[in-house]
């Protein structure tokens, strides 16, 4: 079978997996999810964001969710990629750093910079506290995943904003050894993540890069109100939705908003450091758009 056979043979079968979980996508929509109030957190035209937040701020919320505390978990591909030194303490301050880095480049690349690019944030919409509980960031991509080489300039603009922040990880002797290990790790997960969304979303799409919660608000909906969110725009626009993840717990939480999976990964390289093991797996999926009703 050709590439392109294989490709609509597998986009056909998302779309009926994801039409048997709209049920279910419409339950979760009337469960929890009343205290979650959605919000832009970005304005494109103004370069400003709500609160009275900035681009750091963001960076840093995602750094902190996705490095996990003792009782929620991490964002697993950046556990592996940073490997076992920086995994003792999920609350490390050098840890998060270096997520928050990375989560930079994210928001760079596919929130503030592209004109496609959107920023959500959801905060309660009852009680007092109306700090910021969740943060997505996405992009429309219409004409399917490319990296455009001004990109490579964004790429230098980001490291260029964070000349004097660089991680520890990065810099420091004391992380000599840790860096030598997490290279491999980034050689091998950022081409198979490139390579794998131009394969899988070479059509007009919207891409989800990131969905974080804050660690002491899951539950509360806020998740569900921005899935929400970006399934209504990307059904408006008639467009699939790409998304990557590390955790069979979100894959569940993914499908009830229509996503299946379509391609999965283990994350490893040969002859890794002393307590870094394979993780099982890194997860592609798509959420084809809603049908309109007749």
């Amino acid at each position: 079978m050709g590439q392109a056979n294989q490709k609509a043979l597998v986009y056909e079968q998302v779309q009926k997996a994801a039409a048997e979980h709209r049920a279910s996508t419409e339950a979760a929509g009337k469960k929890g999810s009343g205290k979650a109030d959605v919000f832009p957190l970005y304005d494109p035209t103004s370069g400003k964001f709500a609160q009275g937040m900035s681009q750091d701020d963001i960076s840093k919320f995602v750094g902190r969710s996705f490095a996990g505390t003792e009782r929620t978990d991490p964002e697993w591909s950046y556990d592996w990629v940073l490997g076992p030194a920086l995994r003792k303490d999920r609350e490390d301050a050098d840890r998060i750093h270096a997520i928050s880095f990375s989560a930079d480049n994210f928001v760079c690349a596919h929130g503030t910079l592209p004109k496609e690019g959107v920023i959500f944030g959801s905060h309660s919409s009852e009680g007092t506290d109306d700090s910021l509980a969740a943060v997505l960031v996405a992009r429309r991509y219409p004409d399917g995943y490319r990296k455009e080489w001004s990109e490579g300039l964004w790429d230098l603009w980001h490291t260029a904003r964070n000349i004097t922040n660089m991680p520890a990880v990065f810099t420091s002797s004391k992380y000599a050894a840790t860096r030598k290990a997490v290279q491999p790790r980034l050689d091998f997960i950022l081409p198979l993540m490139q390579t794998s969304h131009e394969d899988l979303a070479s059509m007009p799409h919207w891409y989800v890069a990131l969905m974080a919660t804050s660690p002491d608000r899951g539950g509360e909906g806020h998740c569900a109100a921005l899935m929400r969110t970006i399934a209504r725009r990307a059904d408006a626009d008639g467009l699939p939705c790409y998304l990557e993840t590390s955790a069979a717990r979100t894959v569940d939480i993914y499908r009830h908003f229509g996503f299946e999976v379509v391609k999965k990964t283990t994350l490893t390289v040969p002859d890794d450091e002393e307590g870094s093991l394979p993780h099982e797996y890194l997860y592609c999926m798509i959420r084809p758009p809603a049908v309109p009703s007749l």
